[in-house]
């Protein structure tokens, strides 16, 4: 204890100037803030998240609170909740810079510029089209900010608000974002029922007590991993390499447009299994002993071997997917790091090997390898891959240690001083397709609280590579499959065929009735 007390002084907020605290940043943050700095020159800021969910109100009970009065305090009550979680959670109003003398990076709160956090809440004109919005490269602002779409109501229906969260993956995760929504809903609700008795705690520095550690701190680990933990690192590369395709084997990659080496936009596309279809794959994947992330990942190669029916040939011909896997590290966290206090924090970790499926795209004319029966087979052996990657990858003791040390040194920062933002890295030739699946976050965003329903909830990282970044969500029984894409190298409608493809190849495989 006394070893990591000296080793993560760094960690500690301290107060450099009034009103102003920082303190040092772990791997975790290195890596996704470095991805940022790296992709300063290009239109899409990769894993810059875009979270969403809708909220209507209800009407107030007393008849003499007019339509307008109405929308007026569901208004404030969304203002009054996102300024009093400013003092909850302030890590949310917190950003990553870097020293201009010595490059290092530092995560930085401030509260002595209310003019800065006040320009986080942003109110769109009514007419605005959330779909749209969300795929116009809406703005990535340097502090975390919340966008609302107000929805004019008619005379006894409900108000209603589209939101927008706009917040770097270097200052909250999935499942912060989960934790921070359902703190957002409760509080308001509360203030939408209370109205001008809602009273917003001041930023006077006593919230400075609430600000969140990095995990190293917040799940007190070593500052240096054991002997067995160092010693599986230095041959961490035979285990690195058994995770390639060996030769003969191809890249199972998503198609995509060729030609363009520099990211465009990034968009975002999703698909909405019902809660009826939802519940029947949910009965089907427990009998199977799976769960329905399992099943969705599952699907994915099988859909991408059909995006590369056109190359069947005379062999067959293997082909290998890879993976990664996000794990949640909260509950090894310590108290109060392990509750919903410190939702704007990365409390997870990545794996630090790819998860290999081996498929096989079949012959061409070979009709026993492309049957159903075959396909079932295959779809499989897939299934029970991946579920024992999960379950040895939850499993694995050295996953964060590990996962510390592969990603935390990927991007290089650019040198000091250079003129204009670094060349954007090389694109990536071999796209892949990845998962993050939050589960059902009921747990943690009520669907309903007081006055106020909670619907459509979802969110995903920017995309700057021809990759697929998939999402899975549930929430209110129904399942939700996003994918944020880049419109450099795919349109929209290929992107919704895919998400359509994944949700009918799930539910065929478990012989629920496929919807049209």
């Amino acid at each position: 204890m006394a070893q990591n007390e000296a080793a993560y002084e760094r960690f500690v907020w301290r107060q450099t100037e009034p009103g102003v605290w920082q303190r040092g940043v772990d791997e975790l943050e290195y890596y996704y803030s470095s991805q940022l700095l790296a992709y300063q020159g290009a239109t899409s800021k990769p894993l810059y998240l875009i979270s969403h969910l809708v909220l209507q109100f209800d009407q107030p009970a007393d008849s003499s609170v007019s339509s307008q009065d109405a929308e007026a305090r569901a208004n404030e009550a969304l203002r009054k909740a996102w300024d009093t979680l400013r003092y909850n959670h302030p890590t949310i109003a917190s950003q990553v810079v870097r020293d201009a003398e010595t490059g290092d990076l530092a995560k930085v709160y401030r509260n002595n510029d209310p003019a800065a956090f006040a320009s986080t809440f942003v109110v769109l004109p009514s007419h605005t089209d959330a779909d749209e919005w969300a795929n116009s490269d809406p703005p990535a602002p340097a502090l975390p900010t919340l966008f609302v779409i107000p929805t004019p109501t008619e005379a006894d229906r409900p108000i209603r608000r589209e939101l927008f969260l706009r917040v770097g993956h270097e200052i909250i995760d999935g499942v912060g974002l989960a934790i921070f929504f359902g703190n957002l809903v409760k509080l308001v609700a509360k203030a939408y029922e209370q109205g001008a008795d809602f009273v917003v705690p001041t930023c006077d520095g006593s919230e400075v007590s609430r600000l969140s550690p990095p995990l190293r701190v917040a799940s007190n680990m070593p500052a240096k991993g054991t002997e067995a933990q160092q010693k599986r690192l230095a041959g961490f590369g035979a285990e690195w390499a058994a995770t390639q395709a060996p030769a003969g084997t191809r890249t199972l990659t998503i198609p995509y447009k060729k030609g363009e080496t520099v990211p465009g936009p990034s968009q975002v596309a999703a698909a909405t299994l019902s809660a009826e279809k939802t519940s029947q794959l949910a009965a089907a994947c427990k009998a199977a002993g799976v769960s329905i992330t399992h099943a969705y990942h599952a699907a994915v190669p099988m859909v991408l071997l059909d995006l590369h029916e056109s190359e069947r040939g005379a062999d067959p011909v293997p082909m290998r997917y890879s993976s990664l896997m996000p794990r949640n590290e909260r509950p090894a966290c310590l108290p109060p790091y392990n509750t919903a206090e410190h939702p704007a924090a990365l409390y997870h970790s990545v794996s630090p090997l790819f998860m290999p499926v081996d498929v096989t795209l079949p012959a061409a004319g070979d009709e026993a390898g492309a049957s159903p029966a075959t396909r079932r087979s295959q779809y499989r052996d897939v299934l029970q891959t991946l579920k024992g990657y999960y379950e040895s990858f939850r499993k694995d003791p050295d996953f964060v240690f590990l996962g510390f040390q592969i990603w935390g040194n990927l991007f290089p920062l650019p040198p000091l001083g250079a003129a204009g933002p670094p060349p954007v890295p090389p694109f990536n030739p071999e796209p892949g397709v990845g998962l993050s699946s939050m589960g059902k976050v009921d747990a943690f965003i009520p669907a309903r609280e007081g006055a106020v329903e909670v619907f459509d909830v979802w969110w995903t990282g920017e995309e700057a590579g021809a990759t697929f970044n998939g999402g899975l969500v549930g929430f209110r029984g129904e399942s939700t499959l996003t994918v944020a894409y880049n419109k450099a190298w795919h349109e929209k409608e290929e992107v919704v065929d895919f998400l359509k493809r994944c949700q009918r190849e799930v539910l065929w495989q478990f012989d629920i009735p496929v919807e049209a």
